[in-house]
């Protein structure tokens, strides 16, 4: 579990500096194709591809972010109202349900990936690359998950042994 964690701590690293720099390279792309198209009249043709692409990235590294930090949005309106044990199997079921719902999108991705061999037009990216981020953001929400899982069970496990009459 402490493997986990602290891979987890490291995907969490790696995505805020990643995202950071992605972050960095989408305002200067933009801010060059506005400078080029307004003042010098001569429009990038790669920009908007480019963009696209880095727009695709950023996207799912925000979303490994929110995952680490557990800031994703949730309505637990019913859920709260629910008795503390109803409530933590949800919780639990909840969790499971995205957890096969990670392995389908990186499974999916790695069944995509070889009928992609087609390139985009202007940057000749091959489109695989518009879904690694799904796969690599996907297996990192994973174990985000499993780990928040395994813990939150092995807490509920304590807690019920503590509360269990002698």
């Amino acid at each position: 579990m402490e493997v986990l964690k602290k891979l987890n701590a490291a995907f969490y690293k790696v995505s805020k500096k990643l995202g950071a720099f992605v972050l960095l390279v989408l305002v200067a792309v933009i801010t060059v194709s506005i400078v080029a198209r307004y003042f010098f009249n001569n429009p990038f043709t790669w920009t908007e591809e480019l963009c696209t692409f880095l727009f695709i990235w950023f996207s799912f590294l925000g979303a490994t972010l929110a995952t680490y930090e557990k800031r994703h949005v949730s309505v637990d309106m019913i859920v709260s109202r629910l008795p503390r044990t109803v409530n933590n199997i949800i919780k639990v079921c909840t969790n499971l349900l995205i957890l096969v719902f990670f392995v389908l999108l990186i499974v999916g991705s790695f069944i995509l990936f070889p009928t992609m061999l087609h390139t985009s037009v202007a940057l000749r990216i091959p489109k695989y690359g518009y879904y690694i981020p799904i796969a690599a953001s996907s297996a990192m929400m994973f174990c985000m998950y499993l780990a928040d899982t395994v813990e939150f069970i092995r807490d509920w496990r304590k807690e019920a042994k503590e509360v269990e009459p002698s």
